[in-house]
């Protein structure tokens, strides 16, 4: 669809569920509408149907009809049910397309980049923004072989980096990854 507004900019703090773009929704929500309609004509379908069945069966238990007729009846009345089925899923993905249209962060993080403009038309599944948890952050660190005897997986370490001087972090050891620099 098409992009008709972004409600969140480069480097905002998003939550979880927070709408970030919204798309035109005009297709879509013809769409629904149609797969609505379908939906009536096919339920009305299908009671017609139904009723006649039952006025099918009562009459070939009193042998009024022919045993052709009562299978003629139940083969329109099972086309009649998978058609009115048919609809109601054509509808549900309709709905489900139409919530789309509100772009929702899956997940709290930060927006590290812009994918697509106000105006821009996108496809189904291309990003929009690029999202960056929040939360827990990872450190690769280079350790020296001598130090390794002293870490293990679960336990506490200490970590300072030159760009915040003065500040200490207490992490915990999640792996150590058996890869060794040759120099």
């Amino acid at each position: 669809g098409k992009i008709i507004e972004r409600k969140v900019r480069l480097g905002d703090m998003v939550k979880a569920g927070q709408i970030g773009a919204l798309l035109d929704p005009s297709d879509v929500e013809k769409n629904v509408a149609s797969a609505q309609a379908q939906l009536d004509a096919a339920s009305h379908t299908y009671a017609f149907a139904k009723q006649q069945l039952d006025r099918d069966r009562a009459q070939a238990r009193e042998n009024l009809i022919a045993t052709a007729q009562l299978e003629q009846t139940e083969n329109s009345y099972a086309s009649a049910l998978a058609q009115r089925d048919q609809t109601q899923q054509q509808l549900a993905l309709a709905k489900n397309q139409l919530r789309y249209a509100a772009r929702a962060a899956d997940h709290a993080g930060t927006i590290t980049a812009e994918q697509a403009d106000p105006g821009q038309n996108v496809s189904a599944g291309q990003a929009v923004y690029q999202l960056a948890w929040s939360g827990d952050v990872d450190v690769v660190s280079d350790v020296p072989e001598t130090a390794l005897a002293s870490l293990a997986p679960g336990h506490a370490a200490s970590v300072t980096l030159p760009s915040l001087p003065g500040r200490s972090f207490r992490p915990k050891v999640r792996e150590i990854a058996p890869a060794a620099d040759p120099q």
